[in-house]
């Protein structure tokens, strides 16, 4: 996100997205959301839910942000938990993303629950972004400006980008 502000109040309001100066080990921490700012609001309302699903269950979120952003025109929001190696994210072009993480054993039915949840919760905003132009907000689809980029957009912003390419 161009406006850091933004950014700030994201980690204000979530404990997992605050970012620590100077800490370069993760995507995130070092480049914060590389995305435009007009996600703002759907990054926003999933880090909401994902906290609401911790404290339905009376739980400390346990999540590690490893990095926020735009891909193939989509939001995509990579996470880990606190204890786990980082898993393998696969991004595919308009089909979606293949997560794979730690094995689910020795932990709760809860736990697993809540994890399910919070899978399903990204994925349903991963999905929305393709329908938010990340310039101006405004309903947006897929847009092609080179060969190989991509990024949701509306009309108008796809063709003032297109004029620019």
């Amino acid at each position: 996100m161009k406006n850091k502000a933004l950014e700030a109040v994201l980690g204000d309001g979530f404990t997992f997205m605050k970012r620590r100066l100077g800490d370069r080990t993760l995507p995130y921490q070092h480049w914060g959301c590389e995305c435009g700012d007009e996600w703002f609001e759907l990054i926003n309302s999933l880090c909401g839910e994902l906290e609401s699903a911790y404290k339905q269950r009376s739980l400390t979120p346990d999540i590690r942000v490893l990095q926020v952003k735009q891909k193939f025109g989509r939001l995509r929001f990579y996470y880990t938990f606190e204890g786990e190696k980082d898993g393998l994210v696969i991004d595919f072009l308009g089909s979606g993303t293949l997560r794979i993480g730690s094995a689910d054993d020795g932990i709760s039915e809860d736990i697993k629950n809540l994890r399910s949840e919070i899978k399903s919760i990204v994925s349903k905003y991963e999905e929305k972004s393709a329908t938010v132009c990340e310039l101006c907000g405004e309903d947006g689809s897929l847009c092609r400006l080179q060969k190989n980029y991509y990024k949701t957009l509306c009309e108008r912003c796809c063709n003032e980008l297109a004029k620019k390419s």
